[in-house]
C-alpha cells in the first residue's frame, strides 16, 4: 500500500507523557519510533489470540498529545486490529504505553515490534539468498 504518510495522535495525561519520554530517551530511540513498533506489536499480538482487552477501559481524552508519523500500511492494519477488538485505535495505544511505562519501571527490557521485525529480517534474509 502506497501513499503520503500519515500523522497519528494520541492523549495522555502530562504525567505519563513524561515518564513515556524519558524511558524512550534513556534509550537513545526516538519517541515516533516507539509509538509505530506499539502499534506494529499490537497488530501481531490480534494476529495471535482473537480479542485482547486493550483499550476496554475508558480513559477520559484529554492531556498532552503525542504524534508520530506512520505508514499508511501500519495504520490500516492498526486501526483494523482495533476494529477486531471493537476499541478505538487511541485507547489502544494510551494502553500500550501504559505497559511499555509500567514495565520499564519494574527494570523489564520490552521492545515492542520484535516479533515483527524478527520475522521480515528472516523474509529479507531469505528472499536474498
Amino acid at each position: 500500500m502506497s501513499g503520503e504518510p500519515y500523522t497519528f495522535k494520541v492523549l495522555i495525561s502530562p504525567a505519563l507523557k513524561e515518564q513515556f519520554r524519558q524511558i524512550v530517551e534513556s534509550q537513545d530511540r526516538a519517541l515516533s519510533q516507539v509509538l509505530r513498533d506499539l502499534m506494529r506489536e499490537y497488530v501481531w499480538r490480534t494476529s495471535k489470540r482473537r480479542k485482547l482487552h486493550f483499550g476496554r477501559v475508558y480513559w477520559r481524552s484529554s492531556g498532552e498529545a503525542i504524534r508520530a508519523v506512520i505508514d499508511p500500511e501500519l495504520k490500516a492494519q492498526f486501526e483494523a486490529a482495533a476494529r477486531q477488538n471493537n476499541v478505538l485505535p487511541s485507547r489502544v495505544l494510551r494502553d500500550l504505553i501504559c505497559e511499555y511505562v509500567k514495565r520499564h519501571t519494574k527494570g523489564e527490557i520490552w521492545e515492542p515490534g520484535a516479533e515483527i521485525k524478527l520475522k521480515h529480517m528472516r523474509q529479507t534474509q531469505r528472499s536474498g539468498r
